[in-house]
């Protein structure tokens, strides 16, 4: 019995009259359409790559911005601090004669200084160079 409903069912679908015949013309436009899918598949590639390059190159040049960025600011605290433990040193060398001396001006002068230096913050200082780094009118930065 299964037999005979198989060969009923094929009978059925040969009878559909909704099927096309393929033709040249179908399969012309079937070739065509795989082609402009691959053009744009092309496109694609092409385009994605381009931007990706933009994207690589923005890095780059960022990351040699901070870079140099980073040295300059390395090299400006270095600077910062050793012209700050050298003034701290001479303040209390003055600050050792005037106690020895018993000389009370010159002890409150070293003593002021001393505190107007350590009141002071090179790292204050230095957010207003990384804001002086990132501001494109700015044309040079002296320390």
């Amino acid at each position: 019995m299964a037999k005979q409903e198989l060969i009923k069912a094929t009978k059925n679908l040969r009878n559909i009259n909704g099927i096309p015949k393929p033709s040249p013309d179908m399969a012309f436009q079937a070739f065509k359409m795989l082609a402009d899918a691959h053009h744009e598949y092309k496109m694609t590639v092409q385009i994605e790559t381009t931007k990706r390059e933009a994207i690589n190159a923005w890095r780059d040049v960022n990351v040699g911005k901070i870079e140099q960025q980073t040295e300059f600011l390395k090299a400006y605290l270095a600077e910062t601090f050793k012209e700050r433990r050298h003034s701290i040193d001479e303040m209390f060398e003055r600050l050792d004669k005037g106690i020895e001396a018993g000389n009370m001006d010159l002890v409150n002068m070293a003593m002021e200084s001393i505190t107007t230096i350590v009141k002071s913050s090179p790292l204050k200082e230095a957010e207003k160079i990384i804001q002086a780094l990132n501001d494109p009118n700015i044309e040079k930065i002296e320390f």
